[in-house]
């Protein structure tokens, strides 16, 4: 089993339910992937230590950033009044449903009900509220 678990809105805000379902998940040989729309950066990985502390070590080798990877693939974007890059919106809202297909990802936790569209493949997106 693989899963995917996004940052902002699920992690940040459930740390217990979904460290404890990760932490399963990978005991069991499966993998979960923490994926984010945030760049990862040092400061990501300390905000991630502060509410998960063993978090960075299950998602160590299966972080992935929706900013870092449509950068690197030279994807056009914009900055917004903070400084942080804006891409296309149909372009930033499929990009975790192609990493997860890519991946091999059976369920995705997300709560941004407008990203469940893209999920058509073997990936089920699994709205958090």
């Amino acid at each position: 089993m693989k899963i995917g678990i996004d940052f902002h809105g699920v992690l940040d805000k459930y740390p217990e339910k979904f460290s404890e379902l990760g932490k399963m998940v990978v005991l069991a040989g499966g993998e979960a992937h923490l994926i984010t729309g945030h760049p990862i950066t040092p400061e990501f990985a300390e905000i991630v230590n502060k509410i998960c502390p063993w978090q960075l070590f299950i998602f160590n080798k299966h972080v992935y950033s929706t900013t870092d990877g449509l950068e690197a693939r030279k994807f056009p974007f914009t900055f917004d009044k903070r400084g942080g890059k804006m891409f296309d919106k149909d372009v930033w809202e499929k990009e975790k449903a192609v990493y997860c297909e890519a991946n091999g990802i059976d369920l995705m936790f997300d709560d941004s009900p407008e990203y469940a569209q893209y999920f058509v493949g073997k990936t089920t997106f699994m709205l958090v509220k």
